[in-house]
């Protein structure tokens, strides 16, 4: 069937998005197929609602940037209402209520699994982006320079508080020894202290109990035989914050918990692979699969890892550069679904089919009698 298709532009505010189908077959008919948004829970999404979860150890600074958003002039109702609350109290008040139609959340996988189960009990659709143990794929092809500035970015930077860190690094046989000896010098040299102060590489970590959980993976990769390269200790000079040295281990291979578990910290981990097929089965043998990155030249070897690693996002000589209009998210434990512009706006409105006749359809006329 021919159909041609007119679609308008779409206004998150008000849902008009019109896509108007008209069938070659029944020119008398025209279909209007209208996407209306819908309240979400997600911050600066249609419906303006923003949740705001209070993690272990959060305090007062995690409210700036809602007051923010109205010192520099920007329409404040983008945040109106922020509802700051415990996740298992207040979060699950507002996935169950009755006036919320879609969930958007981002953190962690164990959260985000309670948060889909509670909205599933309503039959809710959820949009998950959650955590991450990514791969970063060290080929002999590559520029190494670049490939040992991406692999320390790629991990500390942020602290490694961030689900897109690049925390197990692959190394192939041949180039492992020397690689993995440069970047343990730089790692050794990273500059660490105040996050205000510009020359600062590497900051604190969030809070006590998160720094000591980060420091307790050292006795849980010495325990499944891996060894400590640099790091495993608080960095010393600091009578006040959370900060740790950067840390780097060498595993003895991919089922250590540390190569396994999202660590959330400065906590690189290396694995030695041979062959591009078994750093790509390495890479793809995780519960995750949020992002990837691939270091090499050899464009046969870029095109089958950018082809066969499972990650929502595979970066291939850089790190972390996002086209906020491309769709983001991750496989398996990383997530359902994507963010982005697209993406989102398909997400967070909800399809309606309005069928309108030009002139009066002809009916059945059941128990007539004329």
């Amino acid at each position: 069937m021919d159909v041609s298709v007119r679609i308008d532009s779409l206004n998150l505010t008000t849902g008009a998005k019109i896509d108007e189908i008209s069938p070659e077959v029944d020119p008398q008919t025209r279909t209007q197929l209208i996407k209306i948004a819908l309240p979400a829970i997600e911050g600066l999404q249609p419906g303006h609602f923003g949740w705001l979860e209070q993690a272990c150890g959060q305090h007062e600074a995690l409210l700036i940037p809602a007051s923010a958003v109205q010192h520099i002039g920007q329409s404040f109702s983008l945040l109106d209402p922020i509802v700051n609350g415990r996740g298992s109290v207040t979060g699950v008040a507002l996935v169950s209520h009755p006036g919320i139609d879609m969930v958007g959340f981002t953190g962690g996988t164990h959260t985000g699994a309670e948060i889909m189960a509670a909205a599933g009990r309503h039959l809710k659709p959820c949009i998950l982006e959650l955590g991450g143990k990514s791969a970063s794929i060290i080929h002999p092809s590559a520029d190494l320079d670049r490939a040992l500035d991406g692999a320390l970015g790629g991990i500390y930077s942020n602290n490694g508080q961030q689900c897109l860190a690049g925390s197990r690094i692959l190394v192939q046989r041949a180039i492992a020894e020397e690689f993995i000896a440069r970047f343990v010098e730089r790692a050794r040299r990273i500059r660490i202290g105040d996050p205000m102060n510009p020359a600062t590489e590497v900051g604190p970590l969030a809070f006590k109990e998160h720094m000591q959980r980060v420091l307790s993976y050292v006795d849980v990769a010495r325990a499944d035989g891996a060894t400590l390269l640099t790091g495993g200790r608080r960095a010393p000079g600091f009578e006040r914050g959370y900060y740790i040295e950067p840390t780097a281990v060498l595993a003895t291979g991919n089922h250590n918990r540390v190569c396994q578990e999202e660590i959330f910290g400065p906590f690189a981990t290396f694995l030695v692979y041979d062959t591009l097929e078994d750093a790509i089965a390495i890479a793809n043998d995780s519960s995750f699969g949020l992002v990837a990155y691939v270091w090499a030249n050899d464009l046969g070897v870029v095109m089958r890892a950018s082809r066969d690693l499972r990650a929502g996002t595979v970066w291939i000589n850089t790190t972390m550069v996002r086209e906020l209009r491309a769709p983001f998210g991750g496989y398996k434990q990383s997530g359902v679904g994507r963010d982005g512009a697209t993406s989102s706006a398909e997400f967070f409105t909800e399809q309606k089919t309005t069928t309108i006749p030009i002139d009066p359809a002809l009916l059945p006329r059941f128990g007539a009698t004329d």
